[in-house]
């Protein structure tokens, strides 16, 4: 059984989640010719970046910092294992074709670039 992670450790390092939100902000504005559904998406993924960052909070009583004592590359592998199940789960659950012989959804698309990020990530190593 893979032992668990230690809790993080806070330090003076900015919160991921607003580096995170800072980029995205920065695309939304370089994004000349923004459309109002392309903004209400950008919005509506900075306020779930929001959200997460206060779960974390909450459930860790700190924000996700690097250097805080966890494996990063680790956490990334395990929680985009994660994603691919929920996918494949909103894929079944919507008797969507994984195959690609239906038409294109954006979980199917989205289960493929998981898979392809785990793919990429699996050669990774402590080493980096």
């Amino acid at each position: 059984m893979t032992q668990l992670q230690p809790d993080p450790v806070p330090n003076d390092g900015p919160s991921v989640h607003d580096l995170v939100i800072a980029a995205l902000e920065g695309c939304k504005k370089a994004d000349a010719a923004l459309e109002d559904h392309d903004e209400a998406r950008w919005d509506a993924i900075i306020s779930l970046l929001r959200e997460r960052k206060q779960t974390g909070i909450e459930w860790y009583g700190t924000t996700l910092q690097a250097g805080n004592g966890r494996d990063w590359l680790r956490d990334l592998r395990e929680e985009l294992a994660d994603a691919a199940c929920y996918a494949m789960q909103g894929i079944v659950e919507s008797g969507l074709d994984i195959t690609g012989a239906g038409d294109w959804h954006p979980v199917v698309a989205a289960y493929d670039e998981i898979i392809m990020a785990l793919f990429e990530l699996e050669g990774m190593s402590d080493g980096r």
